[in-house]
């Protein structure tokens, strides 16, 4: 099986896009988010203006682009198909607003972090939930994913938060707990997960 990066193509695609109709916020959402999950150099000069009243938590699509994600304002998570537009199964029900979504593992999980603290970990072909990880992280204000997609951290509140992604579907404790001696607004991770920007 040849291991293929499609997130190079999708971007192209996106950005034909967007030369087209530069108002186009949801091109500009999901360009950002390949960008975001790869190393490419950014563009500059373009600037989109998003309407008001989106989620906080901005649409994804998976690393293979087969695979879009996006939060409504009723803290709900649709998963759809990038090639048709097909919602894949029904939308993925929270408790509580939405602050960040990842495919992870190689898009088989998807991960969508609530403002509650939690994070869910579902599975991106079914929608069926496979592990709601609790964390310390409260209010939670970002989470972000090494782009190996093996590891994950969370911050809110003074902490900061890694695991494993492994260790958090298993339910088991984090790596790294860092505590702050500020509220932590974001959290960044190096491509391998080893490093850690909050």
């Amino acid at each position: 099986m040849l291991d293929q990066d499609y997130a190079g193509r999708a971007v192209a695609h996106l950005a034909d896009r967007l030369r087209k109709n530069p108002e186009s916020w949801q091109a500009a959402t999901y360009a950002m988010s390949i960008l975001e999950q790869r190393a490419f150099a950014m563009p500059t000069g373009l600037e989109v203006e998003l309407p008001e009243g989106l989620p906080r938590a901005l649409p994804v699509i998976s690393s293979d682009g087969a695979l879009l994600a996006v939060a409504d304002r009723d803290q709900k998570v649709r998963v759809y198909d990038a090639g048709n537009g097909r919602e894949l199964f029904p939308p993925l029900v929270h408790d509580s607003e939405l602050v960040r979504l990842a495919f992870l593992e190689n898009a088989s999980v998807l991960a969508s972090a609530a403002g509650d603290g939690s994070v869910y970990f579902w599975d991106a072909g079914s929608g069926k939930l496979q592990h709601n990880l609790k964390t310390h992280a409260k209010p939670l204000r970002g989470m972000a994913v090494s782009a190996d997609g093996k590891t994950l951290a969370v911050a809110g509140d003074n902490i900061v938060e890694v695991w494993r992604v492994s260790d958090a579907l298993a339910g088991r404790p984090p790596l790294r707990m860092l505590p702050h001696s500020f509220q932590v607004g974001g959290i960044l991770l190096s491509r391998d997960g080893n490093r850690t920007l909050s």
